[in-house]
């Protein structure tokens, strides 16, 4: 049999950045996330994209309202969208797992009317949700630009009873939240912390940290960043490799 042509080397491949950030409300996700040029939103909570338009971004926006507005944005990036934009920013992944939801639930109550509660999930449409949580993470990682998800925090324990910190997509008691981390090459905690005065900061740590699962796959970010921005973290990812120079060692004889 001949060798399959899809064995290729891991050395050298280009990845796109398949990022989340996890903060909690006010820290500043949507304005880091609009951080950088080319980039799109799409707005899945109400709260909107008013901070990074106060803070000047250039980034534009696509509202995400219901199913049939997130299938359309993920075709038209998939076909022709992706050229015109770094980056595309789902605002957030708990926001449009709830869309999803919503999409189930109206579903489940069509085909079945008068024996379902229009507003309460069963388990089969909780279920139904979260495959397709994971299914619209895996379709839009797949698309040739970076990917950005902004998360609120979901606070749980580990198997030793220690507190864990995972971006916050409902399902499995955490394993839904665990599958969404394990799609991201990279995965950025926003927090507020002191720098070395003793003033307030927007930190990101990208390195487990306590409770925080920080990760960076390209294994070239700080353990964190103080003052963030999008641009700062794609530039360093994008960076070429320095070159490690090897130095040469002179072995010395001694004669006694």
């Amino acid at each position: 049999m001949a060798r399959p042509k899809a064995i290729r080397s891991v050395k050298g491949q280009k990845a796109y950045i398949h990022m989340v950030v996890v903060a909690d409300s006010g820290w500043g996700k949507t304005v880091f996330a609009g951080s950088d040029d080319g980039v799109l939103f799409l707005t899945c909570d109400p709260e909107g994209t008013l901070s990074a338009g106060a803070m000047g971004s250039s980034a534009e926006e696509w509202p995400i309202k219901t199913f049939k507005d997130l299938d359309e944005a993920y075709r038209w990036l998939r076909d022709e969208g992706h050229k015109e934009f770094k980056w595309v920013v789902i605002d957030t992944v708990g926001g449009a797992q709830r869309i999803l939801q919503r999409s189930a639930l109206d579903a489940s109550y069509a085909a079945q009317p008068g024996k379902r509660d229009p507003d309460v999930p069963s388990m089969d449409v909780h279920q139904k949700a979260q495959i397709q949580t994971i299914k619209f993470i895996m379709q839009f990682n797949d698309l040739p630009m970076n990917t950005l998800y902004t998360a609120h925090p979901y606070n749980l324990e580990d198997a030793e009873g220690e507190p864990m910190i995972l971006p916050y997509v409902h399902g499995g008691r955490g394993e839904v939240a665990q599958q969404t981390l394990g799609h991201m090459n990279v995965a950025g905690y926003g927090v507020l912390a002191e720098d070395d005065n003793g003033r307030e900061v927007r930190r990101m740590y990208f390195r487990h940290t306590g409770p925080y699962r920080g990760k960076d796959r390209n294994n070239k970010l700080p353990r964190y960043i103080d003052k963030p921005t999008l641009k700062g973290v794609r530039e360093i990812i994008e960076a070429p490799a320095a070159r490690r120079v090897a130095k040469k060692t002179t072995a010395r004889s001694t004669t006694r």
